[in-house]
């Protein structure tokens, strides 16, 4: 028997061939696709093109994989799609490639991917666990950590379904908080007591001292005297 090390191996969960990934980001291959014109969709198969999980679909019988529709309610998420193909792979357009059918090309073709584990109830009505691509993203925004992995989504029967722990809603879509309306209390009258009108001492007219009269003496003549005519002497 060989002597090989599985201490860094992940064991198996999903079974017929097919591996589940931890949750996180990976950088993504193109290895298969599947056209349904009748649903309006096209499935893309992918393995995992760098890292230690390199090449863990590469003989899966069902390798993980994601959809790109165009019905008029996933056009937006086709064009997020189309956008993050595009710039993962300079000097090739893919949204040209998508609207000339030209499918071979996006063969071979690199992007990012976000995965998150789905939990699932199996044929035999035990529960299972794998994993499935929550978003497509940049390769770029792999290798910078420019991403979000949300929590397990429940699928199983009977079961919580959707996100078992979905991100936190932002403030935007938190619904306003309600609160009784606010009735104020009537204020009690305060006392205001009665003080008499203040009595003021009775102004007076000033006093003022009259005015001396100044009485001028009378002016005092004396006649001259008169000197003697010539003819009276």
């Amino acid at each position: 028997m060989p002597n090989i090390d599985l201490s860094n191996v992940q064991e198996s969960k999903g079974g017929s061939g097919s591996y589940t990934l931890e949750p996180g980001a990976y950088v993504m291959t193109i290895i298969d696709y599947e056209i349904q014109n009748a649903r309006q969709y096209v499935r893309l198969r992918f393995d995992v093109a760098e890292g230690p999980r390199k090449g863990t679909y590469a003989n899966a019988q069902w390798p993980i994989s994601d959809v790109m529709s165009w019905k008029d309610a996933a056009k937006p998420m086709l064009k997020q799609k189309l956008r993050v193909l595009t710039e993962s792979n300079p000097g090739w357009d893919a949204y040209d490639a998508f609207t000339n059918d030209r499918w071979g090309e996006f063969l071979g073709k690199v992007v990012g991917a976000v995965v998150r584990t789905r939990l699932y109830t199996k044929k035999d009505g035990t529960d299972g666990e794998g994993c499935e691509i929550y978003q497509l993203c940049t390769i770029e925004q792999v290798a910078s950590g420019d991403f979000v992995v949300p929590g397990p989504k429940d699928d199983r029967k009977g079961g919580q379904q959707g996100d078992a722990a979905p991100n936190p809603p932002t403030a935007a879509a938190m619904p306003a908080p309600q609160y009784p309306q606010y009735q104020p209390q009537p204020q009690p009258q305060q006392y205001q007591p009665q003080m008499p009108p203040q009595q003021y001492p009775q102004q007076m007219p000033p006093q003022y001292p009259q005015p001396q009269q100044y009485q001028q003496p009378a002016p005092q003549y004396q006649q001259p005297a008169m000197e003697p005519v010539p003819w009276e002497q």
